[in-house]
């Protein structure tokens, strides 16, 4: 019906380059193969980290039932495992949670998980832990990424430009930092932590005012821990090996409050908890740390919204924090299955 309306007579366009943006271009494209997209994004201006981070997709225990956050990290982990575990760059391991002895790990962690757990005598463990195993995935951006557009490649053209300011007229008018200026009837807008940036003041929503952009980071070293790949995580503190790579990393914790110090104290302080119950952890100094941006959400919850403008569409991904490789590919696919 669209297409006979002349829907379709311009190029999709979506901005940013992230997980977000390359899954709303692949169910569009999956959907209307037969068009063509633009995506800008400026790696100048914003750097995306995210192929040089192992990312995580687990489910962390959660349950239905309890929250509106816990439904929908387990409906993503639940499609995302369905549907994108296949993907080059996509490693399924176990993920361990320990349970440390200490009052403040173990409250949280039978909260959780209950009294379900045993003991965990693992090689790369200096002593036995008491934990639950469960089956996990460790996502290499770069490779993940090129999947997800591996299949519609003649049909995407990535436009590497800064987005300058937007207008809403009889089309949608994207201009550019290097003066250019793409019309469009579509237009997909998935910043990440650069979402607040960007000049949509036609999307109007309180929940997106209340959107974070946070600091995060990684201690990255390279060792091997033998031919497996693993998670181990305490409370919310995660440990990755990648068996492949060679590649051991260890997060910290996030923080509106500062760029870098309090982002390297919070790594350092899980290094210091990691480096007392694994064998073989590399001195801190033999690593290093790599600091990111992150999309926040209010009560942690993205924002997505779909709206008509005449015959325009805007649609709007963000704010999917540390689970953006599940719930990002899961809201794209609901929102572009409502196309």
């Amino acid at each position: 019906m669209f297409e006979a309306l002349g829907r379709f007579s311009l190029e999709a366009i979506f901005i940013g380059s992230g997980v977000c943006s390359l899954s709303l271009a692949h169910y569009y494209l999956k959907k209307f193969p037969k068009n063509r997209v633009k995506i800008i994004h400026s790696s100048g201006f914003f750097p995306a980290v995210d192929n040089q981070i192992l990312l995580i997709v687990s489910s962390n225990g959660m349950k239905k039932g309890l929250s509106p956050l816990g439904d929908l990290l387990v409906d993503s982990f639940n499609f995302f495992k369905k549907h994108h575990s296949g993907f080059n760059g996509v490693y399924e391991c176990d993920q361990f949670h320990l349970r440390l002895p200490e009052d403040k790990y173990r409250s949280k962690f039978d909260r959780r998980f209950g009294q379900v757990h045993r003991q965990l005598d693992l090689d790369y463990l200096s002593n036995p832990l008491d934990g639950v195993e469960a089956r996990s995935f460790i996502v290499d951006a770069g490779t993940f990424f090129d999947t997800l557009v591996k299949e519609f490649k003649s049909n995407i053209q990535f436009i590497p430009d800064l987005v300058t300011s937007f207008s809403l007229a009889k089309e949608i008018s994207v201009l550019t930092n290097s003066g250019q200026t793409f019309k469009t009837n579509d237009l997909f807008l998935a910043g990440g932590a650069y979402s607040k940036f960007l000049p949509s003041s036609f999307i109007n929503s309180s929940h997106l005012q209340r959107h974070k952009t946070i600091s995060g980071g990684v201690w990255s070293a390279n060792c091997d821990l033998g031919e497996k790949s693993f998670i181990l995580t305490i409370d919310m503190a995660n440990l990755v090996y990648h068996s492949e790579r060679k590649m051991l990393q260890i997060g910290g914790r996030s923080s509106d409050l500062a760029i870098d110090c309090d982002c390297f104290t919070g790594i350092k302080s899980n290094y210091d908890l990691f480096k007392q119950i694994v064998r073989f952890v590399p001195d801190f100094a033999d690593g290093s740390v790599i600091t990111s941006f992150r999309s926040k959400g209010r009560n942690r919850l993205p924002f997505y919204q779909s709206r008509r403008f005449d015959n325009n569409r805007i649609t709007h991904l963000s704010g999917v924090y540390k689970n953006g490789y599940t719930t990002g590919p899961y809201l794209a696919n609901m929102l572009l299955s409502e196309y």
